[in-house]
């Protein structure tokens, strides 16, 4: 059986990078996302798409993944792991820097998921 794409936010570094890396041993094809574009290509994963995407940005994130698809096929696996935290004093904390995190946690799963989501399920109703 042919191994499906697997799309990966925020897979610069700690749970997103080693994701990747167990999902490339197991010889899934690969769409790496992050800001950091060459810590992404430093992991060096054959089967591999490395973009950098903020996934803020609905449109950089949708066409990443139609190239990946267009190399790879559909995406079957989407793995929202992209996130901010702040850390710090809250009281001397930028409402700027908060507006960036909600936009980053919230907002950037919802487009993620929203961008696989409705081709999925046609594919699931289609029996595929």
């Amino acid at each position: 059986m042919e191994k499906k794409l697997v799309v990966i936010t925020g897979a610069s570094s700690g749970f997103g990078a080693e994701i990747a890396k167990q999902l490339s041993e197991l010889e899934y094809p690969l769409l790496l996302l992050a800001r950091r574009v060459e810590r992404l290509k430093a992991l060096a994963l054959p089967q591999t798409l490395c973009r950098q995407v903020d996934i803020t940005d609905p449109g950089s994130f949708e066409q990443a993944i139609k190239d990946a698809e267009s190399q790879f096929g559909d995406v079957d696996c989407l793995v929202n792991n992209a996130g901010v935290m702040l850390l710090g004093n809250i009281e001397q904390q930028n409402p700027e820097e908060w507006k960036n995190m909600f936009s980053t946690n919230v907002l950037g799963l919802l487009h993620g998921m929203q961008l696989v989501l409705k081709k999925n399920r046609k594919r699931i109703n289609q029996g595929q």
